[in-house]
């Protein structure tokens, strides 16, 4: 046992009312297939996502001073959905130039 916590330290329950002991013993890393990431299961997974960077950060210790930062204005979410819909034209971008890419090295084999 660790002395002190680390952020990734907590609980969680579900809808039924299990409660469960959440420890992360390793730093691993998991990849999930873009073609799953749809519809509602894209939306479930950002909420997760979401709610995990909240928890971690609220459990930092200085939840306080990131919500003064926030402020109650919507202009953070704003500039978050900003960032994502530039981020997903610059990643449309960059996979067309990348098929391209595989397509003139196909032609030339």
């Amino acid at each position: 046992m660790k002395c002190a916590s680390d952020i990734f330290l907590g609980w969680a329950s579900d809808d039924a009312g299990h409660h469960y002991y959440v420890r992360q013993l390793r730093d691993m890393k998991t990849n999930l297939s873009m073609d799953f990431l749809q519809g509602q299961v894209l939306l479930n997974f950002a909420d997760m996502c979401g709610w995990a960077l909240a928890r971690g950060h609220a459990k930092s210790g200085k939840a306080p001073h990131l919500c003064g930062y926030i402020g109650k204005s919507a202009q953070l979410d704003e500039a978050i959905a900003d960032f994502a819909r530039h981020m997903r034209t610059s990643g449309e971008k960059d996979y067309a130039l990348f098929q391209q890419a595989i397509a003139r090295a196909a032609s030339r084999s």
